[in-house]
């Protein structure tokens, strides 16, 4: 369990619970949790591809 990990989720809950009703999404725990782990999928993907352009970017300035 990470550290900012439960505070994270309770973000994410409460978010669920003051916008999920817009979008018929129900604030339960696992839908929370799953929204969690979206956001952290996403965030190491965006991170990865930052990175991967960094490269190719540096190669093509030598």
């Amino acid at each position: 369990v990470g550290r900012f990990e439960g505070t994270k989720q309770k973000r994410v809950a409460d978010c669920l619970e003051e916008y999920g009703q817009h979008y018929g999404v129900q604030n339960t725990p696992t839908n929370a949790i799953h929204f969690s782990n979206l956001i952290k999928v996403r965030t190491t993907a965006k991170d990865e591809a930052s990175t991967a352009m960094k490269k190719i970017l540096s190669q093509e300035q030598k």
